[in-house]
């Protein structure tokens, strides 16, 4: 049996890490759609097939694409790893602390929650390029980044959702949110379809433009890292 190169295990760690997670994670997201699914059965296949398809995706990704990107961007994928939990914790604490704290308005809460999470993915792509990295490998980390947390961000919104449902501390939370407001708006009778409706197609965005948005951001930021290091090396 051939022998391990030294140091090559704790290199692939992190990439085995972030495939399982994203793998594990939108398996448990796509559970909790169907559950939420089998609880409001006349809720529309368009927003069902949207949110199943974009976790398939995501299970593929995690199951495939991550190892591939391991084994040509690394550093990139570590990078990702503590991007991606960290946002993913900002998501986490915030939505738990709405059903917590219960603000009467929850908008600035949710500018401060994803102004802080693109903040952190392009930190991401900051590091990486001044790191010496390519601005490719600035805009992959900072994108696999917002997969990480996004997937995050699915569970815990969901599970919150179902956890708290028909509560009157959810009451107050969609009261904040503006879901009454937009269930008014809507036209529709039937308030639990509306409500499920509204998030399946929650996720479907937040995952599909999450890491469009971070790739973005990931090459500003590595713009910003490649100009930091040269003025780093000029000093």
């Amino acid at each position: 049996m051939a022998l391990m190169p030294a140091g090559s295990a704790p290199r692939a760690a992190p990439g085995r890490f972030v495939s399982w997670w994203i793998v594990i994670g939108s398996l448990a997201g796509l559970a909790l759609v169907g559950y939420g699914v089998y609880r409001t059965p006349a809720t529309s296949r368009l927003s069902i097939a949207a949110a199943v398809i974009v976790l398939l995706v995501y299970v593929a990704l995690g199951r495939a694409g991550v190892p591939r990107l391991c084994g040509r961007y690394p550093a990139a994928v570590k990078a990702a790893l503590w991007a991606g939990l960290a946002a993913g914790a900002v998501f986490a604490a915030e939505i738990c602390l709405e059903y917590v704290l219960l603000p009467k308005d929850n908008t600035a809460w949710g500018t401060v929650e994803f102004g802080v999470a693109f903040l952190i993915y392009a930190s991401a792509g900051t590091g990486l390029a001044w790191a010496r990295r390519s601005l490719r490998e600035a805009a992959i980390g900072s994108m696999l980044a917002a997969v990480v947390g996004s997937v995050v961000w699915c569970v815990f919104i969901l599970a919150t959702f179902y956890l708290f449902y028909g509560t009157d501390r959810q009451k107050l939370v969609f009261q904040a949110e503006g879901d009454f407001d937009d269930f008014r708006r809507s036209g529709m009778t039937d308030f639990p379809r509306f409500i499920m409706e509204d998030f399946l197609g929650a996720t479907f965005f937040h995952l599909v433009l999450g890491p469009a948005f971070a790739s973005v951001l990931g090459l500003a930021g590595g713009v910003l890292g490649k100009g930091l290091a040269r003025m780093r090396r000029a000093a």
